[in-house]
């Protein structure tokens, strides 16, 4: 038995020459943890039979070789490349990995467009310049690229989303996010609970369909944001020279603070009450109660300009 398990190992992981196909299975268990490098391609990864993980497709043209066997408590598939390659993702792999759904999975690669739909367990996915698709994950999420755009829908749990240049789109999220992004583009629109988002210079459009605690800080992007769910809010945003534009609907009651410092400008579409010139220096402050409710908003710029409005 013990040799057969060698000589299975040894088929797994021998040398391929280019473009090879792959169709391999192995044992695994619920629950456990799957390591999945993939440098250039295509990489889906996809619901399959509750004991095993298949692994279907073809290897880069440039391959080495696949790894597929346990190590340790991992189950690892790896796309061994080159030391030295060049290319994109249109010359790499094309592999489906089929696992069972109650599974935790790390999933990397550099030029590579990673799927992956319908998992209950801790998600970490990376690409550098690759694209992520990811949909009804469930568990601890993370999600990285650098200039890879991301598409994000309807996952649940405790969710970290970064990039440098990349696009973020995420939509029907629930549980809690953080989103961080240099200068790429963001637009959101989930039933979190928990939400922290920050910018340098990409702009951000956020709807917040659920009572929430948000905190969004940006130095030159602009930020649009809607709180459109019932109950109570707490929000506060920052930015440098940003602009900051927020629409509640007519149902929001709570405490309203705005403040803008040199250069900053305010506009109130939601009351007759007028910004103040502080007596010293020219910073303004719009500080008034919205009804009874206990939402407590708060948005600062330094020279951006604000705006509170209804839906």
């Amino acid at each position: 038995m013990k040799r057969l398990s060698l000589l299975t190992a040894l088929l797994i992981s021998i040398p391929s020459w280019g473009a090879d196909k792959i169709d391999q299975s192995l044992p695994l268990s619920s629950n456990a943890q799957v390591t999945i490098e993939v440098p250039r391609g295509e990489l889906n990864i996809v619901n399959g039979a509750e004991d095993s993980i298949r692994v279907v497709g073809t290897l880069d043209e440039l391959a080495e070789r696949l790894v597929f066997e346990q190590q340790g408590a991992d189950m690892v598939v790896k796309v061994v490349m080159p030391r030295k390659w060049n290319g994109d993702n249109r010359s790499g792999s094309k592999l489906t990995v089929e696992l069972p759904k109650q599974v935790n999975v790390d999933a990397s690669g550099i030029s590579t467009n990673i799927k992956a739909n319908n998992f209950n367990g801790d998600f970490d996915v990376s690409s550098v310049s690759g694209e992520l698709k990811l949909s009804q994950l469930s568990g601890k999420l993370n999600f990285n690229t650098v200039s890879g755009d991301q598409t994000l829908i309807n996952n649940e749990g405790k969710m970290r989303i970064e990039a440098v240049s990349g696009e973020i789109d995420e939509r029907g999220s629930k549980g809690t996010i953080t989103i961080r992004n240099v200068s790429g583009d963001i637009e959101s629109n989930n039933f979190a609970t928990e939400i922290n988002l920050e910018t340098v210079s990409g702009d951000v459009e956020l709807v917040s369909n659920e009572a929430a605690e948000i905190a969004m800080r940006s130095v030159s992007g602009d930020i649009e944001l809607g709180l459109l769910g019932s109950g109570d809010y707490q929000f506060n945003g920052e930015s440098v020279s940003g602009d900051l534009e927020l629409t509640v609907t007519k149902s929001l009651q709570g405490h309203i603070r705005l403040f803008a410092n040199a250069g900053g400008k305010i506009s109130n579409r939601v009351s007759d009450d007028k910004p103040k010139k502080q007596k010293y220096g020219p910073s303004s402050e719009l500080e008034f109660d919205l009804g009874q409710g206990d939402s407590k908003i708060r948005m600062t710029t330094l020279s951006g300009t604000m705006e509170i409005g209804f839906q």
